[in-house]
């Protein structure tokens, strides 16, 4: 699966993915708008703020993957969006290969 949006664009999948996203102000789950193998683009009416760290576990329908990152944009009543920072080696074969689908 692959899709082209972020914050402001929004393009769910066909198959929803949930995200447990970890940051300073606590956990929370959410959906994933857009993913690619380097960053996704969260739904979360209440968003983190730029610049915030978070830690993702993903969902995906292949099994789950941890990604750190930090948000590059937000947008309130729609999401944020994270570029990762730390992936592990295994975590970003398994994004590369579900995202190039």
């Amino acid at each position: 699966m692959s899709a082209g949006a972020s914050v402001g664009r929004s393009r769910v999948y066909e198959k929803l993915i949930h995200v447990r996203c970890e940051s300073m102000e606590g956990a929370r789950h959410c959906r994933v708008l857009d993913l690619k193998s380097d960053r996704a683009s969260i739904e979360s009416f209440v968003p983190l703020f730029t610049g915030a760290k978070v830690n993702l576990l993903l969902h995906l329908p292949t099994g789950d993957v941890m990604a750190a990152g930090v948000v590059t944009s937000h947008k309130f009543a729609v999401g944020f969006d994270v570029a990762f920072t730390e992936v592990s080696s295994g975590d970003q074969k398994a994004l590369v290969g579900f995202t190039s689908c």
